[in-house]
């Protein structure tokens, strides 16, 4: 029998990756209380860091979840310029 996938919605991302942000808490220590995988999580950290980065590079204030479809194309190439 095969598993459905889960999916999660971007304000649960970045509610979740500010649990590890902003109370400076370690990754492995979160996942085990949100029940996803470290890797994953990981990823959804990085790109929540990404996003707060290019907002304060440009003098704006972070939105509470990125909206644009560019926005996630330039995190993808990121993490594998990070990667490298």
């Amino acid at each position: 029998m095969s598993r459905k996938r889960r999916s999660f919605s971007t304000e649960y991302k970045v509610e979740a990756a500010h649990r590890v942000i902003d109370f400076g808490r370690m990754i492995a220590e979160v996942v085990e209380t949100w029940g996803v995988n470290e890797a994953l999580f990981g990823r959804w950290v990085a790109d929540e860091r990404l996003r707060i980065e290019a907002a304060a590079a440009s003098g704006d204030e972070p939105s509470t979840a990125p909206n644009s479809p560019a926005y996630a194309s330039r995190s993808r190439s990121s993490r594998k310029t990070l990667r490298s």
